[in-house]
């Protein structure tokens, strides 16, 4: 009864989540990689006429990268907004990537160290490039390993 329940489930759900999947084929005498049952990581919204993105994250980030370039500065400090633009970023400017739980990545003028948003090591006044996009409503959740603080949001503005 397991059998049969399997295959109808299997034939209902085939054609819409794992079609492509049973579809494929690797060459018998190929032996580059296996196609296994446990390689199934459906991505059912991935099939679309055009790419979807969070036109928000992209466009900030975009314009943060384009006023970092205008600036031009020795170097530009970033507290835990994206990896993503650090990385990029730091392909016309070195960039120190301050984070809770700093990021192990090897890129050229790219430094990742760990901060703690509400306790800098830095100097007043002594950054002159700085971007902390996304940052502070997260603070005082808990969410990245930090201690638990109601008020870490205004705390984190203050610092």
């Amino acid at each position: 009864m397991k059998k049969i329940i399997k295959k109808v489930i299997r034939l209902i759900l085939s054609p819409f989540v794992f079609g492509d999947f049973l579809r494929f084929k690797p060459n018998p005498g190929n032996r580059r990689f296996s196609l296994n049952a446990s390689d199934i990581y459906p991505c059912v919204k991935d099939k679309t006429v055009k790419t979807g993105f969070d036109r928000h994250y992209i466009y900030h980030t975009a314009w943060a990268a384009r006023k970092v370039k205008e600036i031009n500065p020795a170097y530009h400090t970033d507290i835990s907004s994206s990896l993503y633009f650090a990385g990029i970023v730091s392909a016309f400017t070195p960039v120190k990537f301050y984070d809770y739980r700093p990021a192990e990545i090897l890129l050229p003028n790219l430094e990742s160290k760990s901060a703690d948003l509400l306790s800098l090591s830095f100097a007043d006044s002594s950054v002159n490039s700085l971007s902390c996009m996304h940052v502070v409503e997260h603070i005082g959740l808990g969410r990245y390993g930090e201690k638990m603080d109601y008020d870490g949001d205004l705390k984190a503005i203050g610092e």
